[in-house]
């Protein structure tokens, strides 16, 4: 089967396009491999549009779960009737994902293919504000999959085999709390790669994915000793990534006050006690101040007005001491800036703001203007 590669943000979009035109009879299918996001996408749907989620996993169900015949008696009469099915909703709007689709054995995958086509079981509808989606994992994966029935694949339109993408997982992160050593990290172009990096012709329980990700940065917030926590990271992405990823979390303690910098208290690099060129503490510096701005978005009533914020930042970055640096990090902002203007979390434009007019019309901004023509 030729599928359409998509990130997990595309996948978003075209979700959200389908649900937000009322497309009903487009039931999407999520191809890809363990930990990318798949499951996240859909629920981050519908969280953002504040409607309704069902999670069904086929792998739990028998075929007579979809069709329960009970006796019904009526003026003295009985006859047989078909249970409507728990998890059918009959009301309001929402997503009906199918999570691991292809992991149930085909019979029961084809006990799924009325409602997936026509809408309905028997005589019980889908409700007219529910859509479906449905996820499953790769053969190739080693993982529980059983080959999807071609009348079941062509109730499906689209296909799409999601891969991760960095820069779009680190607009997720910066607005999702994703720990700036983290981010800082995979930035950096040697270690992108470990973003995802999953061999299933090894037999490995533990691999990088940005689900194993998301886990490091919950175990950097416990606050356990160092020891502890190295194991626990080496158990979450494998050894390899856990030493590569040491570089990095070493330069923690070191880095600057972000709101310092977003404030105008310090202007420029030069200002930082102890500033490091080293490329680990670049990342950190805008990891945690990209994470910082996206942060101060979900508040309410910002002590500091955003427009200032993004002037100050553009400010500062233009003294970085390395140029790639410095477009790295324009770069950055502006993708998450896009992002939270798309959720209406700010409501300013980006264009008027001082910052980065600076910015845009320097040397390193025209080059990142050009390299995203």
């Amino acid at each position: 089967m030729e599928l359409n590669v998509v990130s997990p943000q595309e996948a978003k979009q075209i979700i959200l396009a389908i649900v937000r035109k009322e497309e009903k009879t487009l039931p999407v299918m999520l191809w890809g491999s363990p930990g990318i996001g798949k499951s996240s996408v859909v629920r981050q749907v519908t969280e953002e549009l504040g409607i309704g989620f069902v999670d069904i996993r086929l792998l739990l169900f028998d075929p007579v779960d979809f069709r329960l015949p009970y006796f019904e008696e009526k003026d003295g009469k009985k006859r047989v009737v078909w249970a409507r099915p728990s998890f059918l909703p009959e009301s309001g709007k929402g997503i009906l994902f199918w999570d691991d689709m292809v992991s149930a054995p085909p019979s029961i995958q084809a006990a799924a293919y009325q409602v997936i086509l026509d809408r309905k079981i028997g005589e019980h509808a889908l409700g007219d504000g529910w859509y479906q989606v449905a996820a499953g994992n790769l053969e190739t994966d080693r993982a529980i999959v059983h080959k999807m029935p071609s009348a079941l694949a062509n109730r499906f339109a689209p296909h799409l085999l999601v891969k991760p993408s960095i820069e779009g997982w680190k607009v997720w992160a910066a607005t999702h709390g994703i720990n700036p050593l983290v981010v800082a990290f995979l930035s950096d172009p040697a270690n992108s790669h470990f973003l995802f990096k999953f061999e299933p012709e090894r037999d490995t329980k533990v691999f990088p994915s940005p689900r194993s990700w998301e886990g490091v940065s919950k175990i950097l917030s416990l606050g356990v000793e160092e020891l502890t926590s190295t194991k626990m990271i080496a158990g979450t992405v494998g050894d390899e990534v856990a030493t590569a990823f040491e570089v990095y979390r070493k330069i923690g303690d070191k880095l600057p006050n972000f709101t310092d910098i977003l404030s105008g208290k310090v202007r420029s690099f030069e200002q930082i006690k102890g500033a490091s060129e080293d490329p680990s503490y670049l990342f950190g510096t805008i990891a945690g101040l990209v994470n910082t701005f996206a942060a101060m978005a979900n508040v309410s009533k910002q002590k500091l007005p955003m427009t200032l914020a993004m002037d100050n930042f553009f400010e500062f970055i233009m003294t970085l001491p390395k140029s790639e640096f410095i477009a790295s990090a324009g770069a950055d902002i502006y993708a998450v800036y896009s992002e939270l203007s798309r959720l209406k979390k700010i409501h300013f434009a980006i264009s008027a703001i001082e910052g980065y007019l600076r910015f845009s019309q320097s040397e390193h901004g025209q080059r990142l203007v050009r390299a995203t023509m």
